[in-house]
């Protein structure tokens, strides 16, 4: 507790966290907004160098067309599962891809994502007390498996 008539400020301990820094490590941070990514646009990234695969996974319909708040990126060596959350796209899962081939890898990004699909029912049904059911879980692949086929990874599912 700070003396009378010192400024507020001070009463509050920095919680240590830099906001000038990055929210997201690069490569993320340089080429995702911090909101909504038009589907478009994630698409468009597969044609950066650095970036081997995204795959959109939660899509939802605009007045401005598709927006996505849950995508895979796969970088040569590193793939992340990103969802958009206040304030901003956080990391919910990585995978290390050292000594993996990109099939490997990609594979092992796509039992990420049913991983955290996984999680996130078990997390809702907690919350509101119903149980979602393996069929359920199943339904939230969707788009990943739609997105494996189109690229040809089908008998990754």
């Amino acid at each position: 507790m700070n003396e009378k008539g010192a400024p507020i400020d001070a009463q509050y301990e920095s919680s240590g966290v830099d906001e000038s820094d990055p929210p997201l490590p690069d490569p993320l941070y340089s080429v995702l907004p911090e909101t909504a990514v038009p589907v478009a646009d994630l698409r468009a990234l597969e044609e950066c160098d650095e970036i081997v695969h995204v795959i959109p996974l939660l899509s939802i319909e605009t007045g401005f067309g598709a927006v996505c708040e849950r995508f895979a990126i796969q970088f040569e060596e590193t793939g992340y599962v990103l969802e958009n959350f206040q304030p901003g796209w956080q990391i919910v899962e990585e995978v290390d891809g050292a000594n993996k081939t990109e099939e490997e890898l990609l594979a092992a990004l796509a039992d990420a994502v049913r991983e955290w699909h996984a999680e996130i029912a078990e997390v809702s049904g907690a919350m509101t007390g119903q149980h979602f059911d393996e069929e359920t879980v199943e339904a939230m692949h969707v788009e990943l498996e739609a997105e494996l086929e189109r690229k040809g990874y089908g008998h990754l599912l």
